[in-house]
């Protein structure tokens, strides 16, 4: 008889979206390096941020594969140097089988505001920006190609800050999938205008070829943020889930 090869694994994007809370209750949840990176900041509000964005990344890890936040591990691979760090991805040495497809992760923060996509299929990167304060003169100078200036400077003003802030995140977004992040430079990627459909237009690294990308903006409820989520592949419709972290136990 000849086993039946397994069902293909569908390709779900994950987007939980969720308010920073108090650090200390969460650092339990987080592994000693995690604690480490957390104790180093400086801001009461930048632990808070660091260890919700963290904490909410094994929530989503635990509600996709079914391993406990306190059993998992991760580790970290540069896709440029090969050392050990860049984008955290999941150990599933849990004893639970047959291997299983590895889910990648990508986390963003800004404010209180913590976003964390997780995706079976391949790679996926996220990015949150709030809409004020973004147009200001050193940001067109490091995030916008030529062709991209011109078309921001011919915007209302009223609308600057907001379609700034589109252009960085669908950029951020694009660039995290990739593994290279701000190793490429934000003014050699040209993305759609802010008021078209989300689309990587151009890539001008003369290095890496051009990624294979698929982009969608993300309805945060928001008014005050705008976020964006990339993948490396085909179109995969993310999937937004709303998350209370402090709805956590607290023992």
């Amino acid at each position: 008889m000849i086993d039946e090869p397994p069902p293909p694994v569908r390709d779900v994007v994950d987007v939980y979206v969720a308010r920073s809370v108090d650090h200390t209750p969460l650092l339990r949840m987080l592994d000693e390096d995690e604690r480490r990176r957390c104790a180093r900041l400086r801001q009461a509000e930048d632990r808070d941020r660091f260890a919700s964005a963290h904490a909410l990344a094994r929530l989503a890890l635990a509600a996709r594969t079914g391993i406990p936040t306190e059993r998992q591990r991760f580790r970290r691979r540069c896709v440029v140097c090969g050392g050990p760090h860049g984008t955290p991805l999941l150990v599933l040495d849990d004893g639970a089988g047959p291997s299983r497809p590895v889910p990648h992760l990508n986390i963003s923060s800004r404010g209180d505001h913590v976003i964390v996509a997780v995706r079976t299929g391949g790679p996926v990167g996220v990015d949150v920006e709030y809409t004020e304060g973004v147009a200001t003169e050193g940001f067109l100078d490091t995030a916008l190609t030529a062709e991209e200036r011109l078309e921001w400077a011919g915007r209302p003003h009223g609308v600057r800050d907001r379609e700034a802030a589109v252009w960085w995140t669908r950029k951020e977004a694009i660039l995290k999938a990739t593994g290279y992040g701000l190793l490429v430079e934000p003014t050699l990627v040209r993305v759609s205008t802010p008021w078209s459909p989300p689309d990587l237009l151009d890539w001008r690294h003369p290095d890496i070829p051009r990624p294979h990308v698929s982009l969608t903006d993300l309805d945060v409820r928001d008014a005050e943020v705008v976020a964006a989520v990339a993948v490396l592949g085909e179109p995969t419709p993310p999937v937004i889930r709303e998350a209370d972290l402090q709805d956590l136990p607290r023992a």
